[in-house]
């Protein structure tokens, strides 16, 4: 009897994961240039470096924001935003390091097979160095990206219908809530509201996207819905009974935490549904939502530097 060696398998290795600092990633959906336009399609960062010189000038510069997407590598926008540095947001050396963690989080999207993300703080801290950024940021880039990563999914049902004073006490509440920890699913058919969702995308609060812009919300969707999300917050008029069918969807999924928000139609003008808000009426909405003094300032270093 003829004695037969095992055989050797050929080990089947995991492909190698991407660089980091070449990593590409698409994000949030920008507002339309005009009232009657329509929203982008996810805007693509082509890498980490890219995302982080270009949100120097989102907020304000937005012609150098879309130049700074445009840059072919990673020293060429470098070099634009070392320019420009003058028309950086006034606040960068405030929310670079949670402006930089959320990137973090739309790049691990773009790179879910890989474990890399996962990892502990100081390995995500190691992973980041190829980026070329000062490694004590680094480290607290790290520390945020950790916290965001580990925040809840919320989303915000019939929030266009309801005031603003209204809808502002609940966002500020749900942001000191969560210590400005959470994601917002941000639902894009029937019932979604863009100005949380511009809001989100102001305060680097990551944005997850939830079906299709022309969607309704059938009983499969909030099946699907309360399956993704921690907590859904709906806002109905007092003794309306607009969000009653979803409402008791949502109930008997028994997966999210459902929270009601009444609202009186006497007390406060609501804004008209899918009708842009004012310059001013949208600066009055976000003081009242979002105070700049406290939420941030745990990201600030006392060595902070414009240089970066």
């Amino acid at each position: 009897m003829e004695a037969t060696l095992p055989t050797r398998r050929a080990a089947v290795q995991a492909p190698a994961d991407i660089p980091i600092e070449q990593l590409a990633f698409s994000a949030y959906r920008l507002p339309p240039a005009t009232p009657e336009g329509h929203r982008s399609a996810p805007t693509v960062y082509l890498s980490l470096n890219h995302w982080f010189e270009a949100e120097k000038f989102r907020a304000y510069e937005p012609e150098l924001f879309r130049e700074a997407l445009m840059q072919p590598s990673i020293k060429e926008v470098r070099k634009l935003a070392k320019k420009n540095q003058t028309r950086w947001r006034f606040d960068w050396a405030k929310v670079r390091t949670r402006a930089l963690a959320c990137g973090l989080i739309y790049a691990s999207r773009a790179d879910a097979g890989s474990a890399r993300w996962q990892a502990d703080l100081n390995a995500i801290a190691n992973m980041l160095r190829p980026l070329g950024l000062p490694e004590p940021f680094l480290g607290q880039t790290a520390l945020e990206y950790v916290r965001l990563r580990q925040s809840p999914r919320m989303v915000l049902l019939g929030a266009a219908a309801a005031p603003s004073t209204v809808v502002g006490k609940k966002v500020n509440a749900l942001h000191r809530r969560t210590e400005s920890a959470w994601t917002l699913a941000h639902w894009q058919g029937r019932y979604s509201c863009w100005r949380i969702h511009d809001w989100a995308m102001s305060q680097f609060v990551p944005i997850e996207y939830i079906a299709d812009d022309d969607s309704r919300l059938t009983p499969a969707a909030l099946s699907a819905l309360a399956q993704r999300c921690q907590s859904v917050i709906v806002f109905e008029r007092k003794g309306g009974k607009t969000m009653d069918r979803v409402l008791r969807a949502l109930s008997a999924e028994r997966k999210a935490q459902v929270e009601i928000d009444l609202f009186d139609p006497d007390k406060d003008i609501p804004a008209r549904f899918g009708r842009p808000l004012r310059n001013s009426t949208i600066a009055n909405m976000l003081s009242t939502w979002f105070s700049m003094s406290g939420i941030l300032s745990h990201l600030t270093s006392t060595t902070a530097s414009r240089k970066i």
